[in-house]
Formats: C-alpha cells, sequence, structure tokens
C-alpha cells in the first residue's frame, strides 16, 4: 500500500514538471556597462544578467545557471565590452509553452536592468542552434555623409569593370536619412564574423581619413584601437526561415 502511494506520488510529481521546448529570444542592449556579451566570472556581462533573471524566474535551476550547455544555451553572437545590440538572437530549452511566451518576456524583463531588455520570443525545432545554424551576419554601418567628403579637391582616377561598379555601388549607395539636421547614409557588408575586426577597422580608417579635423597620424591609431561604428546586425538564419534584425 505503501509503495503503490509512492509510486502514485512519484507520477504526479512527474506530470507537474513542464515539459521544456526550445525557444530563441531576441535581445536588445546598451553595453556600455558590461564586459561583452558572453558569461566571464566575477564581472558584468549580459549573459550573467540574463542568466540571473531566468534563475529568479524559475525557468533554469541553480546547476543550470552555473552550466548553461545543460539547457542548450547559445547565442548568435558575441559582442566585445562596451558594444551594444539591437537584437542579438538565444537558444535555448525551456519549461514554457508558447501560450506563455509573451508573459514570460514581461516577467523576464521585470529581473532584468532598463539596459538590457527582451523584445521577443518564439518556438524553434528542437535542432535549432542560433550559433550553427546563422549562415552569415550583415553588418550596416551607419556614418555622417560628411565623413565621405575629400579635404582637398582631388580628382582620384579608378577604373572599374561593369560588374564591380555594380558591386560597389550596391554596397555604398543606399539612401541617405536625416536625424537631428544631420545627414547619414549606410554601409551595408555581408559576413560570417567580424574577420579580426576588420570590417569595422577599414571603416573606421576611412572616416578618418577623409574627416577634416583629423590628421593623418591619428589613422594608424584608429586601425589597432577597438573604435566600433556599427550600429546592428542582421543574423540571417536561413533554416529558422526568418530574417531578424540583430546585434
Amino acid at each position: 500500500m505503501v509503495n503503490a502511494q509512492l509510486v502514485e506520488t512519484s507520477n504526479a510529481e512527474l506530470n507537474a514538471i513542464p515539459k521544456k521546448l526550445k525557444f530563441v529570444m531576441f535581445i536588445s542592449y546598451c553595453g556600455t556597462k558590461y564586459y561583452g556579451m558572453q558569461v566571464n566570472k566575477d564581472i558584468p556581462t549580459i549573459e550573467k544578467m540574463m542568466l540571473d533573471a531566468l534563475l529568479k524566474r524559475k525557468l533554469i535551476t541553480t546547476d543550470e545557471r552555473h552550466q548553461p550547455s545543460l539547457f542548450r544555451f547559445q547565442r548568435a553572437a558575441r559582442t566585445d565590452k562596451g558594444v551594444s545590440a539591437v537584437r542579438q538572437l538565444c537558444s535555448m530549452f525551456l519549461p514554457l509553452t508558447e501560450a506563455q511566451c509573451s508573459v514570460a518576456v514581461n516577467e523576464l524583463n521585470e529581473f532584468l536592468p532598463e539596459d538590457i531588455r527582451i523584445m521577443d520570443m518564439m518556438r524553434v525545432t528542437r535542432t535549432f542552434d542560433a550559433k550553427k545554424w546563422c549562415f552569415c551576419r550583415t553588418y550596416i554601418y551607419t556614418l555622417p555623409s560628411i565623413a565621405f567628403t575629400p579635404s582637398e579637391d582631388v580628382a582620384f582616377l579608378l577604373v572599374f569593370s561593369r560588374e564591380q561598379l555594380k558591386k560597389v555601388n550596391h554596397l555604398l549607395c543606399a539612401e541617405p536619412f536625416i536625424m537631428n539636421g544631420i545627414e547619414f547614409l549606410n554601409i551595408e557588408i555581408q559576413g560570417q564574423s567580424f574577420m579580426l575586426h576588420q570590417i569595422r577597422k577599414m571603416v573606421g580608417k576611412h572616416s578618418v581619413l577623409f574627416f577634416h579635423s583629423f590628421i593623418f597620424d591619428s589613422v594608424s591609431k584608429v586601425c589597432v584601437s577597438p573604435l566600433c561604428v556599427v550600429i546592428w546586425t542582421k543574423p540571417l538564419c536561413q533554416k529558422l526561415g526568418c530574417l531578424r534584425g540583430c546585434v
């Protein structure tokens, strides 16, 4: 009789544990006060704040908090110290249903600081991996158009083939826009990663060369500095079937 009651109680406890489903979480944050995205012991990072919020909401255990791989936590991209993200994407298993997503987003945001916001959550297949399924990233650099004004009236003679010219125009000829009385334009580059920071170094170097207030000696300092002029990137997850603006 006692054994039967124990079995009955055990089954009831098992049934009370929600089944874990896989979700992607879309996060925006200002990275000024943080030492990057990835967890790093004893220093504030974006993931540390996220994991603390998940633990407070009782969506993960203490063991999972200290070992995120236990609930298959994965990020689409890492960001460096001080770098912000308009939309970062993370995947993980959580004891939630699809119907509970919107409520969970609001509850988690209550446990997060104001400079980190969860924008949305959606269910994905169990095999989805935010890092592995991100086949490329589109980097969009927003710069004032004055950055492309030469300091001297010098004519540069460049010869492009028709195909090369088409690629250059696609890269650089975005429609300018006005913000706070200043004209800006976007430079869009698609790639798999920062390529050892070379993309942002090239854009930063170009800007410095054409700004009137800088001298040539400043260029070498910019090329080795952690200057980041990237405003946002867009991880593209082909298998997920959606394109979301991120990082």
